[in-house]
């Protein structure tokens, strides 16, 4: 009968190593489960003469779970033994975590979702948490992720549950992914946690798309317009104020205008290059103090076209995040607190904190949304359903893909909505550029005929 050797968690959070005979692992592995251990490794071990038989193993599970076996000697043993198994491929050691998390590489929100797709196959088919990770350190191809899950491995090894290894990166796994495993991991429901963290990232990842396909069209109508202008005050009326000045005759004033303002962006522009760059950096600073920051959410709230957008974002955001922490088990208190710090939107977030502070007083959520103007009726209307009904996550959910759709539909059409400000915007540049070009020709006869 073949011999593993094996290092699980008990309910108490004491990393217990042993050797234990079994029919094969995945008896051994559920064996284990059954008397209330988590795996973290097991590797197959076979037994060196010499060694004595002490057994260091836990307490031997009821009969029936696997064939009894003499339980062998757990001894540290050469450099074959577990602690060379749980190496990587390349027989290097994984670096111990720090507490810095952003190891290299930028990781992106499609790189999350990977992880976190294939972590909630690896817990839901129950393999080691442990070697789960070494197996998805081995695949990662972003640099920063691959060194992210190393270390979280370490400390899986050393004995951190899996939920305090995500708390030692915070700049990679945000307070709404960090929560939502610790609620996972109480419950026994972490594969679902995992499952609806999946899906917010797939809905934020979409939502990005959305709005950077909408916006693609007016930044290419910017650029082309600036080449334009570039290429007219260098190439075509400086033909036109040489061939003027010989006869002695004056350039149309539209023609007069363009010109200065391309001489003036021609000789000077190493200092509008520096002032701009200043200014861009001025505004930088000050969006990131307080006073800066709330300028701008109120300014993004009251765009228009834009501002309802933004909102419904916000909204979609916020209700995402709210079911997935209060169906993970995360008191409600807290999972508004959690909110708060995720919604991009400062006067969201503090509508959302003045929302907790009226449930801590008593209120209903939904009474306490009330006073707020940032939440339309609809929302309202439907966390209230889901309070007295008692599906509030349900209700959530479908205020998230309510907005979702909304979002959709939005970003679609934004180009049609754009287009009254876009229109205005390429007829005032090519009457510009019409007058300036064409009223130099047709004065030309006149000026001939002098």
């Amino acid at each position: 009968m073949p011999t593993f050797r094996y290092k699980v968690r008990d309910r108490q959070g004491q990393i217990i190593s042993g050797v234990q005979e079994a029919e094969n692992k995945e008896k051994l592995l559920s064996g284990l489960r059954t008397i209330g251990y988590t795996p973290l490794a097991v590797q197959p071990f076979r037994k060196e003469s010499g060694k004595d038989a002490t057994d260091m193993s836990p307490p031997r599970p009821p009969k029936g779970i696997w064939r009894a076996g003499p339980p062998l000697a757990e001894k540290r043993g050469p450099r074959n033994t577990l602690d060379s198994r749980l190496r990587g491929n390349d027989g290097k050691k994984y670096a111990r975590s720090t507490p810095t998390s952003f190891l290299g590489g930028k990781i992106g929100d499609t790189d999350m979702l990977m992880f976190t797709r294939e972590l909630e196959s690896i817990v839901r088919s129950g393999m080691p948490i442990l070697s789960g990770l070494r197996a998805l350190a081995n695949q990662a191809e972003n640099a920063g992720l691959k060194k992210t899950i190393q270390a979280m491995a370490s400390d899986v090894e050393t004995g951190l549950k899996l939920s305090e290894a995500f708390k030692k990166h915070p700049k990679v796994f945000s307070d709404v992914y960090v929560s939502s495993v610790v609620a996972g991991e109480s419950s026994g429901q972490l594969p679902e946690v995992l499952k609806r963290l999946g899906t917010l990232l797939e809905n934020q990842i979409e939502t990005k798309a959305s709005i950077t396909a909408a916006t693609r069209y007016p930044l290419i109508v910017i650029c082309v317009l600036f080449a334009a202008f570039l290429i007219i005050v260098n190439f075509v009326l400086p033909r036109f104020a040489d061939f003027y000045s010989r006869l002695n005759a004056d350039l149309p004033l539209p023609t007069v205008l363009l010109m200065n303002l391309g001489k003036f962006v021609h000789t000077f522009w190493i200092p509008i290059l520096l002032s701009t760059a200043l200014a861009i950096a001025a505004l930088i600073w000050y969006v990131r103090t307080p006073p800066g920051r709330f300028m701008k959410d109120t300014l993004n709230l009251r765009w228009p076209v834009f501002g309802p957008l933004f909102l419904k974002i916000e909204i979609s955001r916020f209700s995402s995040t709210l079911e997935t922490l209060y169906a993970s088990g995360v008191p409600i208190t807290e999972s508004f607190v959690i909110a708060s710090k995720i919604v991009g939107n400062v006067i969201v977030s503090r509508a959302l904190l003045k929302v907790r502070e009226g449930i801590l007083s008593g209120e209903q959520i939904a009474q306490a949304m009330q006073r707020s103007p940032i939440f339309p009726p609809l929302v309202i209307e439907m966390i209230a359903s889901g309070e007295q009904t008692g599906n509030l996550d349900q209700h959530l959910r479908d205020i998230s893909s309510h907005y979702d759709q909304q979002i959709k539909y939005t970003t679609k059409n934004l180009t049609t909505l754009i287009e009254p400000i876009l229109t205005i915007l390429l007829g005032g540049m090519v009457l510009m550029f019409a007058l300036a070009i064409f009223l130099p020709m047709w004065r030309l006869i006149s000026v001939l005929k002098r």
